[in-house]
């Protein structure tokens, strides 16, 4: 193109950018060389609408080398597989027109056609090893404004808004499970969960994993969804309570009937099978509720071997299934973790964690003013205390919380936090607070209950430890108590 001036260039090629519209460049930046990919669909005949499609690469691979120019064979909608299905030179008109539109590209993409149309035909060097490039910083070309902008992706995220279901429930007993949104003041809803679970559940039905530490609010948030939608919420927190019958009377006569959750599956509802861990030893349990496990399953099945033992209902595809954990050491089997969405609950950020710590021990103070306890004049100081005490607690929790011996064992979250602060607003002294809240957690091994005491004194603020209060003490040996408390010999209060 050297020797041609470049307002007959653009003049020329600007007969064609009325069909550029929807032609798309894409830059490429490496270390040492830069690639920009332009790609165009022409529509020449208005009558037969006959479809020629170009793309070209234009590659500076280093400084002193020469440009190279890819004319990328792609097939054409009339057939030909070649650079343009028009034309039988190449580069031929349609080339140089999306290459000239291409100078006016932003930074150093125009820069680089800009050149490329500057250098003698000969050194404009077709290559096939230029690598074909589809990522990187995409603009798109509008013919009215002879410009090009930066593509936006039409994959915003999804954030769908919780709807009540179309139909109330059927029964009054399903009536009567629905959440009061009144009860949950003052619980941990995780928002960000709940977003998450309603716009999966949007595409279609999905049973979903909650998996996270305890207090981080993962029932809670299911009870939210339930609240907002107006369905029935039904909490099974054992194995006995998922029998798909109940025995019911009948003229006088016993008889087998549908359980409650049955009948809820029925129409819009969320059923959660709470601490699934803690039925690690009923497993099997699941394989009996497979179709409602299943969110490919449009239909519940259970048979009982006695007259009436049958079970054969649809599940709505609004019926929201979920299953609950705060232990990483489940087994589970891998055909459940396929099916399941897993949302991760994680514990609240550190100022979250304090502000909601805080506002514990000021709602458990205003108490103790209402009550006499304590002086109103007081307040503004015991609230600089609970604001100390909660700052102690929240770093205590961190803490513990990345140690590898307790994190498979147990993890603190907001429970924990409310209960401590709870106690020690109602008077209770830090190092008994230690003992209850963070070692009394671990009432099956004495030894991890003293290594986490151990692990919260290291921190100053909990003052003497109280190892007379463990709940097990004479579980542990006086070596034992060495080893935790060195520095006071195992011999403590």
């Amino acid at each position: 193109m050297a020797g041609t001036t470049m307002s007959k260039r653009r003049q020329d090629a600007q007969a064609l950018w009325a069909n550029l519209d929807g032609a798309h460049a894409v830059l490429l930046t490496g270390e040492a060389s830069t690639v920009v990919t332009l790609n165009a669909a022409f529509i020449q005949d208005h009558i037969t609408r006959q479809l020629t499609k170009v793309r070209i690469e234009l590659s500076e691979p280093a400084k002193g080398a020469v440009h190279i120019v890819r004319l990328i064979s792609i097939p054409q909608p009339t057939g030909p597989d070649r650079a343009c299905g028009q034309c039988d030179t190449q580069p031929c008109r349609h080339h140089w027109s999306l290459i000239e539109a291409a100078t006016t590209l932003p930074g150093k993409a125009g820069a680089l056609v800009m050149a490329a149309l500057n250098l003698n035909d000969t050194e404009l060097v077709p290559d096939t090893d230029v690598p074909g490039s589809d990522i990187g910083e995409t603009f798109i070309f509008t013919s009215n404004t002879r410009s090009w902008e930066p593509a936006k992706s039409a994959l915003t995220p999804l954030a769908l808004p919780f709807e009540p279901a179309t139909t109330p429930p059927a029964t009054p007993e399903l009536a009567a499970l629905v959440p009061d949104p009144g009860s949950l003041r003052g619980a941990v809803v995780n928002e960000a969960a709940c977003q998450q679970i309603t716009n999966l559940s949007w595409i279609g039905r999905t049973v979903f994993l909650l998996a996270g530490p305890p207090g981080t609010g993962k029932s809670a948030s299911l009870a939210k969804i339930a609240a907002d939608r107006k369905v029935p919420h039904l909490p099974i927190t054992s194995p006995d309570q998922a029998k798909p019958f109940t025995i019911g009377l009948h003229n006088g006569a016993t008889r087998l009937e549908h359980s409650l959750f049955v009948q809820a599956v029925q129409h819009p509802c969320v059923i959660v099978l709470e601490d699934l861990h803690r039925w690690e030893d009923r497993l099997d349990v699941l394989d009996e509720l497979e179709p409602l496990l299943n969110p490919s399953a449009t239909r519940f099945r259970a048979v009982y071997p006695v007259e009436g033992g049958t079970v054969d209902v649809p599940i709505h595809p609004e019926a929201l299934i979920a299953v609950t954990t705060n232990r990483p050491s489940v087994a589970w089997a891998g055909k459940w973790l396929d099916r399941w969405h897993v949302v991760s609950v994680r514990e609240l950020g550190t100022n979250a964690l304090i502000q909601d710590a805080v506002h514990t021990g000021i709602s458990v103070l205003d108490k103790r003013i209402v009550c006499g306890q304590i002086n109103p004049a007081d307040r503004a100081s015991t609230i600089t205390d609970i604001t100390t005490f909660a700052n102690l607690l929240t770093y205590t929790i961190a803490l513990l919380n990345r140690d590898p011996m307790l994190s498979a064992r147990y993890s603190w979250g907001t429970r924990a936090a409310r209960e401590a602060m709870t106690r020690f607003v109602i008077g209770q002294s830090h190092n008994q607070i230690a003992v209850e809240v963070f070692a009394g957690k671990l009432l099956r091994d004495p030894t991890l209950a003293l290594h986490t005491l151990s692990s919260v004194h290291t921190l100053r603020g909990w003052g003497t430890p109280l190892i007379s209060a463990l709940p097990f003490p004479d579980g542990l040996t006086d070596e034992q108590y060495t080893e935790a408390f060195p520095s006071y010999g195992g011999k403590l209060a």
